[in-house]
C-alpha cells in the first residue's frame, strides 16, 4: 500500500497552533490575567512533528502558567510537603508592573512576593 501524502497537513497545524495561540492570549486579557504580559508574549508555536503514528503540536510558553490555570492546592507546607508554593519570579514581575501599595511597609519586593506566593 503507498504511503498517503499530507502536503498541506503541516500549514494547517501551523495555522491551528497559531489561532490556539491567540484565543490563550485573549483568554488572558478577558480574564484580567495578563498584569506583566510576560506569559502573553511568552507563547510560541514550538514545533510540528508528524510521522506514520502521531501528529504533534507543541506550544511553548512560561512555566508559571500552571499555577495560572490550575492554581495550588490548599495545605501548602506541612500538611502537604508535597505540593509546592507557585515560582516567586513571576509574582515579582507582576507586582512591580502593577501599582499595588505594599500592606505591610517596609517589605522588599521579593518579600511581597514571598508573601502572595505563601497565600496562593
Amino acid at each position: 500500500m503507498d504511503k498517503i501524502r499530507w502536503t498541506n497537513l503541516n500549514a494547517v497545524l501551523e495555522r491551528y497552533a497559531e489561532a490556539f495561540i491567540k484565543n490563550a492570549q485573549q483568554n488572558l486579557d478577558k480574564n484580567d490575567s495578563n498584569a506583566s504580559g510576560a506569559l502573553q508574549r511568552s507563547m510560541e508555536l514550538d514545533k510540528i512533528v508528524i510521522d506514520d503514528r502521531m501528529m504533534k503540536v507543541t506550544i511553548s510558553l512560561d512555566d508559571y502558567w500552571y499555577y495560572l490555570e490550575h492554581g495550588t492546592s490548599p495545605n501548602y507546607g506541612a500538611k502537604n510537603p508535597t505540593r509546592k508554593m507557585p515560582p516567586i519570579q513571576p509574582i515579582i514581575e507582576w507586582i512591580e508592573s502593577k501599582p499595588v501599595p505594599p500592606k505591610v511597609e517596609g517589605l522588599t519586593v521579593k518579600q511581597r512576593a514571598f508573601a502572595i506566593a505563601k497565600s496562593i
